[in-house]
């Protein structure tokens, strides 16, 4: 039997994967954590989202700290201290699919059938062909992204040249994921909350909101990455600017692609 299913009386461990020696909580021949323990119930559990997400204290710490401090964190990732954080593309995946989640369950649209019937048949293609592209979105993000993200990130390289920052083109994509991420977070939070509402006025009248409060926090990330020691509404006013052509760069990229596909 397995020495991990047995009391251990020897003071020195091997590795249950390998057989080195141990003498600290990981080995450093293979790299598996030494573990004596059966797996149980509760470790299983603990190990589902793990392996479906590969979501471990790193999402959590990402959540947490994109919202109380998006600039010092994001700065923390660039300078390598990487290990507490999830991966960017990660954690921007995940986002996405929870967004697409939250409009899913909620069956959001964009329009109720009661309003329909007081338009003219004019309105009604209209605001139906606006409803089937905004779910075109959601359901194609992954696709979009790929154009979009690149798109920001050359913008981002000028914009910080601007403010003085040079940053590679890789790092700007990184910033750019980092506050996209935190960004689609407060957009399906509105979705799950006000998705339910059967009328169509106010559901269009949330795609507002969700546009404040993206570019609101983009503004608020990009102000406290630059940490601006002087000129301090100035340089604010230039992050409002920035978020604001940022997100109008990844809605251009989002139709720009869906006019492709429907040429196709």
């Amino acid at each position: 039997m397995s020495s991990q299913f047995t009391n251990n009386t020897s003071s020195i461990a091997t590795c249950n994967n390998c057989g080195e020696y141990i003498q600290k909580k990981y080995c450093s021949h293979c790299g598996q954590k030494h573990d004596e323990h059966r797996i149980h119930l509760k470790s299983l559990l603990h190990d589902i989202p793990h392996a479906i997400f590969h979501i471990d204290s790193g999402f959590f710490y990402n959540v947490h700290q994109l919202f109380r401090r998006p600039g010092a964190a994001i700065w923390e990732y660039l300078e390598g201290r990487r290990k507490r954080y999830f991966n960017p593309i990660t954690y921007l995946a995940i986002m996405l699919v929870l967004n697409l989640f939250a409009v899913k369950i909620t069956n959001l649209h964009y329009y109720d059938e009661q309003e329909l019937l007081t338009m003219s048949p004019k309105e009604v293609e209209f605001i139906k062909e606006y409803d089937a592209s905004q779910w075109w979105f959601l359901e194609h993000t992954y696709l979009y992204m790929l154009l979009a993200i690149p798109v920001c990130a050359i913008f981002c390289y000028y914009f910080f040249r601007i403010l003085k920052h040079r940053f590679n083109f890789a790092e700007n994509a990184i910033i750019i994921m980092f506050i996209l991420a935190q960004g689609v977070l407060i957009q399906s939070v509105i979705y799950f909350l006000t998705g339910w509402v059967r009328n169509g006025v106010f559901i269009r009248s949330m795609e507002m909101v969700n546009l404040v409060m993206m570019v609101s926090y983009a503004s608020f990330a990009l102000y406290k990455f630059i940490n601006p020691a002087k000129n301090k509404i100035r340089v604010g006013i230039t992050c409002t600017i920035g978020a604001f052509i940022i997100l109008s760069l990844m809605l251009a990229s989002a139709y720009l692609l869906m006019w492709l596909s429907k040429l196709v």
